[in-house]
This record gives structure tokens, sequence and C-alpha cells, in this order.
């Protein structure tokens, strides 16, 4: 006797759910194009009065990712910030805590032209950014010979 490959099947948490309750991936969409970049910056948590340096990986006109220069992320969801770049100063809510950075909402929406600029000065993926670079020749945490 043959059984049917479905027949056995442990269900998930998704199939327990009706469709239309379960938002699809494919279905998300942004309200404003990501673009990667790398450009140094600070992120100021307004209720503590800390500023942090770290470095926007990501930017976008209503928001970015923000990996402060610290060991470890603070789960800081709903904090109220100031992100602030050579290039724009904006204030905004973070939204997510990832391990990897903070994902940041900006209040007002950055100019379109801004975007570009540091798109075109700062663009591209963190792993060929000057960062890394520079890490690979020896300068960032070089023992001293």
């Amino acid at each position: 006797m043959q059984l049917s490959p479905n027949k056995h099947r442990i269900p998930t948490w998704r199939s327990l759910i009706p469709r239309f309750l379960v938002r699809n991936a494919a279905d998300f969409q942004r309200r404003h194009e990501r673009y990667a970049c790398v450009a140094m910056g600070t992120m100021e948590v307004i209720e503590v009065g800390a500023s942090f340096d770290g470095v926007l990986l990501e930017i976008s006109a209503g928001g970015c990712s923000f990996r402060p220069a610290s060991l470890y992320l603070l789960d800081r969801l709903g904090e109220e910030v100031v992100i602030e770049t050579d290039a724009f100063k904006a204030r905004g809510v973070i939204r997510a805590t990832r391990t990897s950075s903070y994902g940041i909402q900006f209040h007002d929406m950055v100019a379109q032209d801004i975007v570009d600029h540091m798109v075109a000065s700062h663009g591209g993926p963190a792993a060929e950014s000057f960062l890394v670079k520079h890490n690979q020749n020896g300068m960032i945490g070089a023992r001293p010979g």
C-alpha cells in the first residue's frame, strides 16, 4: 500500500491560518525603493540623549538601516532618533531591531536628490565598501609587530 505524499504531512502554522489572513511576502512592497550604501553617520537617541557613531547600510526616502559601531544592539524598538550624515539630518523612529542594524523610519521623507547623492557617493553593498577593504589591508584590528 502506497501513501499519498500529502496524507501524513505535518501541518505548519501557516497551513492552520486562513489564507486571507496571511501576508504573502510577494504581495509586500515598500513605499520607497531601498539602496545599498555604506556611509558614516551618527544616531542620537533622543530620550536618553546618547549619540552613537555608525554606518548607514541602506537608504531610502522613507528610512534607513543604521549599524552602530558597538558590539551589541539593544532592543530600542519605538525609540525616537536623529540620524545625521554629511549629506542630511533626519528625525525618525526605530521600527526594527535586527542582528545587523536598526531599521529606522523617517518622520519626514528625505528628498530624492539627497538619496541619489548618497547612492552616487556611498552606494554599493557593505561587502565591497571601503571599510572591508581597509580592514583587509590590516589597518583595523592589526596587532603591533
